[in-house]
């Protein structure tokens, strides 16, 4: 019986998984200061920005990582309400766009130059589309 290098290669491949896997398990650690849904709101989105931090959004509060990998997220913006549907950053990386689940607003913000809300920050509306 002769055994194929694709299925040679695929025995190896799980070894590998099946031995790394207790090992990146102690990676994992809980993000404490992870901000919760705000009031209204079910879940809490989250854009990985440029610089390897992340950018989250819980329905009214927009949050920035301050270091990467780090359990330290700090409130920069706020006013942004809704519940959280997506949060998705632009091609270039200088833009998130925060779309609403259920009210469908959607809103540009900039985590370079974070700012409370305003009006211009809301740029469309796709409820009951």
């Amino acid at each position: 019986m002769r055994i194929s290098h694709t299925r040679l290669a695929s025995v190896f491949t799980v070894a590998i998984i099946m031995f790394t896997l207790p090992a990146l398990a102690d990676d994992f650690a809980p993000l404490n200061s992870f901000p919760a849904p705000a009031e209204g709101a079910y879940s809490v989105d989250v854009a990985g920005l440029p610089g390897g931090v992340f950018l989250a959004w819980n329905g009214d509060g927009v949050y920035l990582q301050s270091t990467i990998g780090g359990d330290d997220f700090e409130l920069v913006a706020s006013g942004y309400a809704g519940d959280p549907g997506f949060a998705a950053l632009s091609p270039d990386g200088s833009k998130v766009l925060l779309g609403q689940g259920y009210g469908g607003n959607l809103y540009a913000f900039d985590p370079s130059s974070p700012a409370d809300y305003a009006p211009a920050a809301l740029v469309g509306n796709l409820a009951g589309k």
